[in-house]
């Protein structure tokens, strides 16, 4: 059985910086579980992205699940 792609990781360091955004929404009071990590990363991998924006609206609609959590995402993501 061939490898899932699921399995392969971003390129580069995006992986790495995407955990640690997850980390600060963790820190700011947004609960981010390890498979919305996952979802977040495919998602992606799958969509890329040539815009700030275009990553802003992948990560948040993988990462926030609340909308009084709106508010906190947008902040830490103009960190």
């Amino acid at each position: 059985m061939p490898p899932s792609s699921l399995a392969a990781p971003p390129e580069g360091r995006l992986a790495e910086n995407v955990a640690h955004f997850v980390h600060a929404l963790r820190r700011a009071g947004v609960k981010v579980g390890s498979s919305q990590l996952h979802t977040a990363l495919e998602a992606v991998r799958v969509a890329g992205f040539t815009e700030r924006g275009d990553f802003y609206w992948v990560l948040r609609s993988t990462l926030v699940t609340r909308p009084e959590h709106f508010d906190t995402f947008h902040q830490v993501f103009r960190l």
